[in-house]
């Protein structure tokens, strides 16, 4: 037999063979569902505290409407917050099978995630921008003076379109690599 030559010890053929890197094991899986459970613990109450923040700042839009185009600009900035926030809740709550595997739920999960920010976010957007485009149009119009400060709310409508897009884009590569991953680990 192989393992009976003289001079190899069984041991040291073992002790100086490379051990196998396993990227994800099953121990790596409930890790990464605990470390999303642990994040999105927090995500009902800033969604709370986003609606109470936001009920407030339209109640304010409200008070001080002199016009009817801005009390429409008050109704759609309130239809379009409670539009996003309900896509936020949607692709970060995905619904638990308990008869489920983790690992379904894991990928299911970050498939959610994945489609949410390969332009699900854009929904978010869409439904914040009428709001903003009627705030802006009515701060334009209303304010006297230099261009830029007329300007200002529709530069950060597109610095906050161009930044979602770039941090939605490299979430998606992290995203995409650990479903990668994960279907490698279910495949063996």
């Amino acid at each position: 037999m192989a393992a009976d030559l003289p001079g190899q010890d069984p041991q040291s053929l073992w002790r100086d063979q490379e051990q196998e890197i396993d990227l994800m094991t099953l121990d790596h899986i409930h890790d990464l569902v605990r470390k999303m459970d642990r994040r999105e613990r927090f995500l009902p109450a800033i969604l709370a505290l986003a609606l109470v923040f936001v009920g407030l700042m339209i109640g304010r839009l409200w008070m001080i409407a002199h016009t009817p185009l801005m009390r429409v600009e008050a109704v759609l900035f309130l239809a379009g917050e409670l539009g996003a926030i309900f896509v936020i809740y949607r692709a970060s709550f995905t619904p638990r099978d308990p008869a489920a595997p983790v690992s379904a739920y894991l990928r299911r999960r970050l498939q959610r995630k994945l489609s949410y920010l390969q332009g699900g976010w854009t929904l978010a957007l869409l439904s914040i921008a009428p709001g903003m485009l009627i705030a802006g149009y009515v701060v334009f119009v209303t304010r006297h003076g230099p261009l830029w400060p007329r300007l200002a709310p529709f530069v950060l409508l597109a610095a906050l379109v161009v930044f979602t897009a770039v941090r939605a884009g490299v979430r998606a590569g992290k995203i995409r690599a650990q479903i990668h991953e994960l279907d490698e680990l279910l495949d063996r």
